[in-house]
């Protein structure tokens, strides 16, 4: 995300697959799926990065 920062890219979005799926989406909300995982990590603050 600095990178994409430095060069003036602002937002992302971000997509994540999964092969592991039920009737129920229950991946969508567990706590360690790609997707929350993915977030998170884009999400962690940097002090370079506007808010």
């Amino acid at each position: 995300m600095r990178d994409l920062t430095a060069v003036g890219i602002r937002s992302v979005e971000v997509f994540a697959n999964s092969l592991r799926r039920d009737e129920l989406a229950a991946g969508a909300v567990a706590s360690d799926s790609l997707m929350v995982r993915a977030i998170r990590a884009v999400k962690t603050p940097s002090p370079a990065w506007p808010r």
